[in-house]
């Protein structure tokens, strides 16, 4: 019974979770404004780094997401020192995983944000329910005048400017996870080369590549 108690309770949290998630995504819609412009094709021509899930098979186990990209990673990435990585777990029932870069100078501003959901880590009961990663980030895959479809990383993958909306920066659906990353550096088209290479970095390192 209290198996069944705890497992209701957390299909409920689940419910709220979407909920309110759907309800500023209508707001966004509603709105057709993007908090920052989309890049544009000449912007986007940099030699940038791809991935694909063709060799990623089984479970992938859930994984701190700060053995996955480092300090000297993303340094590397924008040419700028950054406080060391502190890891930690979203206030969500999904296992959702992050690590964040706090700026040198203000612990409270995060240059880049990494977060991973998997499959593996969201309860049970979410899972039978037909909630899972897909879910997850089609909900944040908003109207189409709000982001810019990338067509040749991961299985799905699209760019939502750079902000701290749901919908804001690298989304990246591959395999049995959901990758999202945020960078804040005061340019978008350098936010967003950082943003997918750092991604990829994850992704190869999280898949063995």
């Amino acid at each position: 019974m209290e198996n069944t108690s705890n497992r209701l309770r957390i299909i409920v949290i689940a419910v709220l979770v979407m909920i309110t998630g759907s309800a500023i995504v209508l707001l966004a819609v509603g709105s057709k404004e993007p908090d920052s412009p989309l890049l544009s094709t000449g912007e986007n021509s940099n030699d940038l780094r791809s991935f694909d899930s063709a060799e990623a098979q089984g479970v992938t186990r859930s994984t701190d997401p700060c053995n996955l990209v480092g300090r000297q990673d993303v340094e590397a990435e924008l040419g700028v020192s950054v406080a060391d990585p502190q890891s930690g777990y979203a206030e969500n029932p999904l296992g959702e995983r992050f690590c964040r870069f706090p700026s040198p100078s203000n612990s409270g501003e995060d240059l880049v944000l990494l977060s991973i959901v998997f499959n593996d880590a969201i309860d049970p009961a979410l899972l039978n329910d037909g909630y899972n990663v897909t879910r997850m980030y089609e909900g944040r895959k908003v109207s189409p005048e709000m982001i810019q479809l990338i067509e040749d990383v991961g299985d799905d993958a699209f760019w939502g400017g750079t902000g701290t909306n749901l919908w804001n920066g690298l989304h990246i659906l591959v395999h049995d996870i959901y990758v999202q990353v945020d960078v804040n550096s005061g340019d978008q088209a350098v936010d967003y080369q950082a943003a997918r290479n750092l991604a990829i970095v994850a992704l190869e390192r999280l898949f063995g590549r």
